[in-house]
């Protein structure tokens, strides 16, 4: 039997606490009793034997590729179906900039190298476990090399990750210039037409993304004999050398073909982006824009379309291309062409300066803060690879995907070309918990230990991007009572179920509560609905749940139980959140 219910897009889930430091919180069930023996902490530096490797491919090699062949794609195949995401314009704004049309592209290296790779993660702790995804609309798992292979597939586990958020994940197709190896040779095998005009590529590519369950492909074609450094064409100097065995217009005209061929077998479940390189005359010549020389790449010259969206160079918020007003430019003549402006990304390398990357944020916002185009940035794993430590780790995805506060709320447009806004300043925080049941243990998918209901059952260092869990919605919007300077950050010293929970921590005045808000939903509430928590404090303290409705509405519920320096469950009864007992009066 269905009980009635009642749908809310929940603003927010929060907690208050009047604690001196909650410690962890987690959604759980405690059934059965098992006794656990702990595994000891590893005494050999070395990868798990006999791991499965997630793929890597040459154009011929993938040509020849079958799965029913492919002995290891049960592992690298992904479990997670991608989670329907509650529509944007429903979402609720923390800030007067964020804006719903602007979407955020992330380029990131998610694994170190092509190769190597395990499909679910190994005994080691260190990876690169980006959480924020709240914040971005789509991932490409960045790599390919000319040592190793050029079209990447995703590994499943950052699939899973990405899916359980509702982000999408693109492959790589990637075509490196001659200076790191690249071969016009890879080029002319990828754009092989069979005996019926046909592109046996586009078939694989297909056949790759369904199989392993991932959602379409980024292709990079930077491969020409005649340009001799991309750096001289960022300074705006010569980039090409006398040869003439380079790019022709053939190239081009043959890649927007395999395009539109990949397009119509794929239909609208798999993208394609494409990455401002190439111009429609097979010249390598990056247009920093949307103009005539790559515009075919998105619309044919039947105004038909070609590719999904197209990443534009970084090269727009470069002070010798600055009065040009390259990104409003863009969007002028997206519009012209009946193209989404916000299907175009404004490429930002943050690679090596990261948040000292300097951009003049005027060239990619309007004088109102509304964004021209979409924003890419390209290599946001910078927080990961620039680090030594966890918590510099956590500062710094902080201080890119947020601001250098650790409060959206707080985030404003920058108004120089060396302060870095944070990307909360213009993308609105996405939530896909749409369903029931939502559990999640606040896990980042690694960890130096792991424990299962509260018990510390594992000393080894791990990490498994699938087992991370959907993390907070905001991070953080903390509302501090008088006197209380309550704090979150996710630690790796204690947990109730993986390897971390979130801390807060800091001055807690006597009866006087704090609120943190978490989550942003859109759940059925029935009779059924059970909500709980599981915690543990340094002291007496209480949560009390706070749900804020889809009218405005908040609504109190105090817990059945006080928190302790044990782990302690407590339950909230919603009852009233039901349609039958929420009428208004």
């Amino acid at each position: 039997m269905r009980h009635g219910q009642y749908r809310y897009i929940v603003g927010t889930l929060a907690l208050i606490t009047t604690a001196l430091g909650l410690v962890a919180c987690s959604k759980q069930s405690a059934n059965q009793q098992i006794s656990y023996r702990q595994t000891a902490e590893a005494t050999l530096d070395k990868g798990m034997d006999n791991q499965p490797e997630a793929p890597y491919w040459f154009p011929k090699q993938l040509l020849k590729w079958q799965l029913s062949k492919d002995k290891a794609a049960k592992y690298n195949t992904a479990s997670v179906p991608l989670a329907k995401r509650i529509d944007k314009w429903q979402l609720p704004t923390v800030n007067k900039t964020q804006d719903p049309k602007m979407k955020v592209v992330a380029l990131s290296i998610m694994n170190s190298s092509t190769s190597g790779n395990a499909p679910r993660g190994i005994n080691t702790f260190d990876a690169n476990v980006f959480s924020n995804w709240q914040y971005i609309d789509q991932l490409v798992y960045w790599g390919g090399s000319a040592g190793e292979g050029l079209i990447v597939p995703p590994t499943a586990d950052v699939i899973d990750s990405a899916h359980k958020n509702g982000v999408p994940v693109l492959g790589t197709v990637f075509f490196p210039q001659v200076v790191s190896g690249g071969k016009l040779k890879w080029l002319n095998d990828f754009l092989k037409q069979d005996a019926d005009g046909h592109f046996p590529m586009a078939d694989k590519l297909v056949a790759v993304a369904k199989a392993y369950g991932f959602d379409g492909w980024f292709i990079n074609q930077e491969t020409d004999p005649e340009v001799k450094s991309f750096d001289s064409a960022s300074t705006g100097k010569t980039a090409t050398s006398s040869t003439s065995n380079g790019l022709s217009k053939k190239h081009a005209q043959l890649m927007q073909q395999l395009i539109k061929e990949y397009k119509q077998k794929a239909g609208s479940k798999l993208d394609l982006m494409w990455y401002d390189s190439m111009t429609k005359d097979g010249k390598m010549d990056w247009q920093n824009a949307l103009t005539k020389e790559n515009q075919s790449y998105l619309v044919d010259a039947n105004m038909k379309p070609v590719a999904d969206s197209m990443f534009l160079n970084f090269w727009w918020t470069k002070k010798r291309l600055a009065s040009q007003e390259l990104l409003k430019k863009s969007h002028e003549r997206a519009e012209k062409l009946g193209i989404s402006p916000y299907n175009l990304f404004a490429g930002i390398d943050v690679q090596a300066d990261g948040t000292a990357t300097p951009v003049r944020w005027n060239l990619f916002a309007n004088k109102q803060h509304v964004p021209y185009t979409s924003l890419g940035l390209y290599a946001p794993d910078w927080t990961h690879a620039s680090s030594d430590t966890v918590d510099e780790f956590q500062a710094k995805e902080g201080a890119l995907w947020v601001n250098d506060q650790n409060d959206p709320s707080r985030s404003i447009p920058s108004t120089t070309s060396t302060h870095w806004p944070g990307v909360s300043t213009y993308a609105v925080e996405q939530s896909a918990i749409t369903k029931q049941p939502f559990v999640t243990n606040f896990s980042l998918g690694n960890g130096y230990n792991y424990f299962i209901k509260g018990k510390n059952v594992s000393l080894r260092d791990w990490n498994n991007r699938s087992l991370q869990a959907v993390n907070p919605t905001y991070r953080w919007l903390i509302n501090n009572g008088n006197g209380n300077a309550l704090k979150a950050s996710f630690d790796y010293t204690d947990a109730y179920e993986g390897g971390n929970d979130i801390k807060l921590a800091g001055k807690m005045r006597k009866d006087t509560a704090s609120t943190i808000k978490l989550y942003t939903t859109d759940l059925d509430v029935t009779a059924d609905t059970q909500v709980s928590l599981t915690a543990k404090a340094s002291g007496k303290s209480t949560a009390k749940l706070v749900v804020t409705l889809k009218d405005g509405r908040t609504k109190t519920i105090a817990g059945d139980r006080t928190l302790s320096k044990h782990w302690t469950t407590v339950s909230y009864d919603v009852s009233q959140l039901t349609k039958k007992n929420n009428q208004r009066p």
